[in-house]
């Protein structure tokens, strides 16, 4: 069966303009999803996987992960009581891949991260804003909860601009997190995919984080084209990339707070709590 893409919408206009515009020879699916709601993360991965399971739908080739949100002065929090820019940007994206694991493609599926420099609190990009000068924001995870309540840089805190941008920076910090430590700690998530292990990693996944910082610049088109067309290039990166982190076009390393491996382990185990993950949801073995 031939790929028919998914498309996850929220309030995505200009997405929507795009697919209205495309060939009528490629075909879509279009699936509202609120990332502000653990309960329709739910509804919408048990919508898709039925689908696929059925065969309506074929296996998922790529999901990409760049749904993000972002708050200024502001700060809201989401119907799970839960920090509007961690549960959006990351928390909601955990619970989503791991409930359709089991409707990826067995042998070429890619999971596909959207990070951001803001991730990074010594990323040159974040100079000119400032949000990380002072001392006391070079770390963005000291606990979970102080990220999954708002506690961290809060609003109440600190009223400028700066702290929803550290939120958001947070946000995709722990995105990052996920992806390296799914691919370092667990062996099932091969299995995951359905997929067996030999010695050539046959239904192995692959996972590709990329910098947003070289794909938001619209005067720069042809740049963000290379970078969309990196993400699937096999010859370069190979058939399966395994938490690769590209800087535009160039394969490079998050920051070191993303490669700890003692916080990776934490964030995982908190947000089995958070999402409330429950035997059933998922087909990766071993996950809690």
């Amino acid at each position: 069966m031939e790929s028919t893409p998914l498309v996850i919408l929220s309030t995505a206009s200009k997405l929507q303009d795009a697919l209205a515009g495309a060939s009528s020879e490629h075909q879509h699916d279009e699936y509202s999803l609120d990332l502000s709601s653990l309960a329709n993360v739910r509804l919408v991965a048990n919508t898709i996987n039925m689908r696929v399971a059925d065969g309506s739908l074929p296996p998922i080739r790529a999901l990409v992960l760049n749904a993000g949100y972002q708050e200024h002065t502001e700060q809201y929090f989401s119907e799970d009581s839960l920090d509007m820019s961690v549960q959006c940007n990351y928390l909601s994206h955990w619970l989503l891949t791991l409930m359709l694991l089991q409707s990826m493609d067995k042998q070429r599926g890619r999971i596909l991260v959207l990070g951001s420099s803001t991730h990074d609190p010594n990323h040159p990009a974040n100079d000119s804003v400032g949000m990380f000068k002072d001392k006391q924001w070079k770390i963005l995870l000291h606990d979970t909860h102080g990220l999954a309540k708002g506690t961290w840089s809060s609003a109440r805190d600190d009223s400028s601009f700066k702290a929803g941008f550290r939120r958001y920076g947070a946000g995709k910090l722990c995105e990052i997190m996920m992806m390296r430590h799914a691919e370092r700690t667990y062996a099932s998530w091969i299995e995951g995919f359905g997929g067996r292990r030999d010695s050539r990693a046959a239904g192995s996944s692959s996972s590709i984080t990329a910098d947003e910082s070289k794909w938001g610049n619209s005067d720069n088109v042809k740049v963000c084209g290379r970078c969309s067309s990196r993400i699937f290039d096999s010859k370069s990166l190979g058939e399966m990339p395994k938490a690769l982190y590209l800087n535009g076009t160039d394969v490079t390393q998050p920051s070191p707070e993303a490669r700890d491996m003692v916080k990776q382990g934490m964030l995982w185990r908190d947000s089995i709590t958070y999402a409330n993950l429950q035997q059933g949801e998922t087909t990766l073995s071993d996950w809690d």
